[in-house]
């Protein structure tokens, strides 16, 4: 994940309490009539009883803060851990999510952001013009990969390491095996290669200054443009049978067919959304410039709440049963309860 414009800090804590269900009233029963007061009775439970047919999600509760070092932008997890990189500061962290501690910080190059984690191994996109790889079992980095011009975001796949390049208009596909780049893919000169996503079939890389996305065929490294009806669509979030895009320059989401790339629907979010996730059937979208998360049901496509969230919220990652949001200009990342 790059890094991003943003706007003013809010920062302020969401805490939702829940609804709480009183019981109904009824009029006095008469204690001669033991058959009414049954059916009172009855038709108290019914309604005691909540419907799975309505129910719907609660609030999204805060339930951590988590202090990882200057200005927190990738997150990941892997090998029980989660694991944020700090572009201010050249470093990656390790959170025990059991107890919400930082247990290791690594020495990384220069602006880290972006995160993958496949085969052991965490790849760290930095602006350095390497990707860095970091051994979980040691916390310490084994290999450090030249690629392209100011990197932008890195991803697993296809046997593969992918990493975009933001100046270059390139695609580096790394080996993991060599640790070396087995390839380097065009882009159409001028575009600014910004996220990536994999699915079963194609690698896709968003342009967020223009109204294309690209589909890379992993089995022949050709490229194909994809045009879609908003501008900047430059992040994506995936499930098995989903694919979706935040269109930056939009201030929307757009669902897309996971063949084609053909936009099949969209959601307006808040101000410039970054790289979101779909996690459960929920899209969670860091929207950076108005320092909420948008929360949309993908089957209905309807925002079911907005979450004040800290300054510029940037990437966000579903796992150990929360979701974690970085925040780039800030110092920590928000562990948050569905």
């Amino acid at each position: 994940m790059g890094n991003s414009g943003g706007g003013a800090a809010k920062g302020p804590d969401r805490r939702g309490d829940g609804l709480q269900r009183q019981a109904p009233t009824h009029p006095e029963i008469p204690a001669e009539d033991p058959m009414t007061a049954k059916l009172w009775f009855a038709i108290g439970v019914v309604l005691l009883v909540p419907s799975s047919s309505v129910a719907q999600p609660g609030a999204a509760v805060v339930v951590a803060k988590v202090m990882t070092g200057a200005a927190p932008c990738g997150v990941v997890a892997g090998a029980g851990a989660i694991w944020v990189s700090n572009a201010g500061e050249q470093t990656v962290v390790r959170i025990d999510p059991a107890s919400n501690e930082v247990t290791a910080r690594i020495a990384v190059h220069n602006a880290p952001c972006g995160l993958a984690f496949a085969d052991g191994s965490v790849w760290v996109q930095t602006a350095a013009g390497v990707a860095d790889r970091i051994d979980a079992a040691t916390n310490k980095v084994t290999a450090s990969v030249p690629v392209g011009r100011d990197s932008y975001d890195v991803q697993v796949g296809h046997g593969s390491v992918w990493v975009t390049n933001h100046r270059d208009a390139t695609v580096s596909r790394i080996n993991p095996r060599t640790n070396r780049v087995r390839k380097t893919i065009h882009l159409p000169r001028g575009i600014q290669a910004a996220g990536l996503a994999i699915t079963a079939r194609h690698v896709w890389v968003g342009a967020d200054v223009t109204s294309s996305i690209y589909r890379i065929n992993p089995k022949t490294n050709r490229v194909r443009q994809v045009r879609t009806r908003h501008a900047g669509p430059g992040w994506f979030a995936t499930e098995p049978g989903s694919l979706w895009v935040a269109n930056t320059a939009s201030d929307s989401i757009s669902r897309l067919n996971t063949v084609t790339g053909a936009t099949l629907a969209t959601v307006a979010v808040g101000k410039l959304p970054v790289d979101l996730e779909l996690a459960a059937g929920e899209l969670w979208v860091p929207n950076n410039r108005g320092d909420t998360i948008s929360r949309v049901d993908a089957k209905s496509r309807t925002l079911i709440e907005t979450i004040p969230a800290g300054p510029q919220p940037i990437v966000i990652e579903a796992a150990f049963g929360d979701i974690w949001v970085t925040h780039l200009a800030g110092m920590a990342v928000w562990r948050i309860h569905p």
